[in-house]
């Protein structure tokens, strides 16, 4: 149902490494990242949940995979690169993990 809300959005952070079964956690909102230039506008639902991560649209497709999930294309972020790269950012600090765009958590 997100993806055929927010088709250009990727599955992030916590929401994809419950997908990937890195964690049993389920986040209190579905996590994605998407084009800082989309209308802010659209993100305004009651159901489901959702905590947008606004990326620069140069850098959305970086470590992208998709895949289809109940006849759904889902896009997400590929486990062995972008998923490792925040879990480990998360260790460092909470903030550098949250807004992905601190000097530490940068490539």
């Amino acid at each position: 149902m997100l993806m055929k809300l927010f088709p250009t959005a990727v599955i992030y952070l916590e929401s994809a490494l419950l997908h990937y079964g890195y964690t049993d956690r389920i986040p209190a909102t579905r996590q994605i990242a998407i084009d800082k230039n989309i209308s802010k506008s659209q993100l305004r639902i009651g159901y489901p949940p959702v905590t947008p991560f606004y990326l620069d649209g140069r850098y959305i497709d970086i470590g992208k995979t998709e895949c289809e999930m109940n006849g759904t294309l889902i896009r997400i972020f590929d486990r062995t690169d972008r998923l490792r790269y925040f879990a480990i950012c998360k260790q460092i600090g909470p903030r550098s993990f949250q807004h992905g765009h601190s000097k530490v958590c940068e490539r």
